[in-house]
This record gives structure tokens, C-alpha cells and sequence, in this order.
């Protein structure tokens, strides 16, 4: 799979850190939020 950067704030990139289990990407993270939103969406 192809990966790429993205910029954030750090205060940004502390809230992600918050938000995972030991062992989880900030890819893992950003994807379990945006699992979580898809619902309220519709």
C-alpha cells in the first residue's frame, strides 16, 4: 500500500497519540475515528 504524510499540529498529533492503544498507527487510530463518524453522517 502506498503511504504519505500529512501535516498536523502537534497538539493535534498528541490528541491522535490519546486516542490509540499501545501498538497503534496513527493510520489505525484516524481510521477507527472515521469508522465511529460514518453513522452520524447519514
Amino acid at each position: 500500500m502506498v503511504k504519505t504524510t500529512i501535516l498536523i499540529e502537534t497538539e493535534t498529533r498528541n490528541k491522535l497519540r490519546l486516542r490509540g492503544i499501545k501498538g497503534d498507527t496513527y493510520d489505525d487510530i484516524i481510521n477507527k475515528l472515521l469508522k465511529q463518524t460514518e453513522g452520524s453522517k447519514r
